[in-house]
């Protein structure tokens, strides 16, 4: 199997971009599937004009149009004047006060969803460009931006050239669905290159947006380039906060942060409660209830501390406890623990209200132990049986708020001849990876390996296709870190394996990861 990494065909963007939508008449007459268009042959000055000395532009359209909020969808790049513009009729009216353009200097006017039709509203994107100088900057850069964990191509995110030395912008556009973008009418240099959201329109990054950039930051322009290597976009780290905070009734709550509660303490209205981490970043609380409806959360995280509030109905508070299967289907593989969820902090279990009829001949089975923690059930039985309905009846389990009533499961344990295994050769690795087997677009396995040996063994896998995604471990910390623009560091590399593997059951197949 080898590595698929994805390299893209940049396509040269057109200067001037036209957006669909359907415009009718009252009479219900033609269609007009077209933005408004600019006539090129009546542009005053002409787009592409050299030894340009005024200070105004006239662009007239092929209909009658109206302006979309000037002021931010309508600037020049360099940004060294503020335009005005004014429409009369089908024509657009473009102008700023003299003696602010520098001598020498290509500018472009983007004209950026700023100009609608009449009717529907149809939009434009549109860039005229002219230079103060004897020649136009021609150099070109067409890069790609993808989602650093998924691999995916970004759309309508801004790609931004600025001067190194002025972080002044010299030339943006927004990236395609295929997450391609071309930057055109440069000149030669040394500039930063970024990609990000730009979520209120500035032309400028916040630390809050998405970002990408080249890994060192900077590209050097002395010929135009069509750049194969794409930009990965990642989410920056935000300030430790808690998103999230639901309430799970009876008795419990499900906290949600944006970073490592591990370590985290949890006090619920003044006391410290026991608390079950679900993952890295989520907590699972338990409390008793009170005759409050609002409680105060205050999570201790390391050096962080975070309050939060949350609101509990009356009706949920007389949820019923109960039990729930880990897996929805009832199903397990032979060597996966058999394993329950109550959704109230269990304070205990008596099997000897714990009833396993094996249904193949329906005997009662008494070799079986039991074991809890927080809210999870752990069934062992002494034997191998692979049908059978374990029955929970009243006072098998008790929690902090009530006893269980009576429920029934039937499980299925899988054979070994009904699950395949590959073995998995990563010996082309040398440094702590995440191995993550994916199928149908989920990861249902994650595995860290610190030391790769030759090859791993995947076993117990229901029969299907996988494939494979390997995080690059750099710091050792068994979780995929996202990047750091303030110090230029990239997100942990990932490799992304296309080609499926199909997993046979009673079946080993070997499996070889490389380039």
């Amino acid at each position: 199997m080898r590595l698929a990494r994805y390299h893209y065909l940049i396509i040269l963007a057109a200067a001037i971009l036209s957006s669909c939508a359907q415009v009718g008449t009252i009479s219900g007459g033609e269609v007009d599937h077209s933005a408004p268009r600019p006539i090129t042959e009546s542009v005053f000055p002409p787009n592409e004009t050299t030894n340009f000395n005024g200070n105004k532009v006239e662009i007239p359209f092929d209909e009658f149009i109206r302006l979309n909020k000037p002021s931010e969808n309508i600037v020049m790049v360099p940004p060294h004047a503020k335009i005005e513009a004014t429409v009369k009729g089908k024509t657009l009216f473009l102008n700023w006060e003299e003696g602010q353009l520098q001598k020498n200097t290509t500018y472009a006017i983007y004209l950026n969803n700023a100009i609608k039709d009449i009717t529907e509203g149809n939009d434009s994107l549109i860039q005229y460009v002219f230079s103060t100088g004897e020649k136009l900057d021609s150099l070109s850069y067409s890069t790609t931006i993808i989602d650093a964990w998924t691999n995916q191509p970004v759309n309508k995110c801004l790609v931004g050239l600025f001067r190194s030395e002025t972080n002044e912008l010299l030339s943006f556009g927004t990236t395609n669905k295929g997450g391609e973008v071309t930057l055109n009418y440069l000149p030669t240099g040394e500039f930063e290159l970024l990609a990000f959201e730009d979520k209120n329109n500035d032309l400028a990054y916040q630390r809050f947006e998405k970002v990408a950039f080249p890994l060192s930051g900077h590209i050097l322009l002395q010929e135009s380039i069509k750049d194969t290597v794409p930009l990965r976009m990642f989410s920056p780290i935000q300030k430790p906060i808690i998103r999230t905070v639901n309430y799970y009734p009876p008795g419990g709550l499900i906290v949600g942060a944006n970073h490592n509660l591990s370590t985290a303490k949890v006090f619920i209205d003044g006391e410290e409660n026991t608390s079950k981490q679900i993952s890295q970043d989520s907590l699972l609380v338990f409390f008793n209830q009170t005759e409050n409806n609002t409680l105060e959360i205050v999570i201790e995280s390391g050096k962080v501390t975070d309050t939060s509030k949350v609101r509990l109905s009356e009706f949920q508070k007389k949820a019923a406890v109960s039990l729930q299967c880990k897996n929805s289907n009832n199903q397990f593989s032979p060597s996966e623990k058999i394993l329950f969820y109550c959704n109230d902090l269990i304070k205990s279990v008596d099997k000897n209200f714990i009833e396993i009829l094996n249904l193949d001949d329906s005997t009662l089975i008494s070799e079986f132990n039991v074991y809890f923690s927080f809210n999870d059930i752990v069934l062992v039985l002494e034997e191998e049986i692979n049908d059978f309905k374990v029955t929970f009846k009243e006072g098998a389990v008790t929690s902090t708020h009530a006893k269980v009533a009576e429920q029934s499961f039937k499980i299925n344990v899988l054979l070994e001849r009904q699950v395949g295994v590959i073995q998995l050769d990563i010996s082309f690795y040398h440094s702590p990876i995440i191995i993550q087997l994916i199928k149908s677009g989920k990861i249902i396995r994650e595995e860290f390996v610190k030391n790769p040996s030759e090859i791993i063994h995947l076993s117990n896998l229901l029969p299907g296709e996988y494939t494979f995604k390997i995080i690059l471990d750099e710091n050792e910390n068994e979780s995929w870190d996202v990047g750091d623009y303030s110090k230029r560091l990239q997100p942990e590399k990932i490799d992304y394996y296309s080609t499926f593997i199909k997993v046979r059951a009673n079946w080993d197949i070997e499996v070889t990861l490389e380039k």
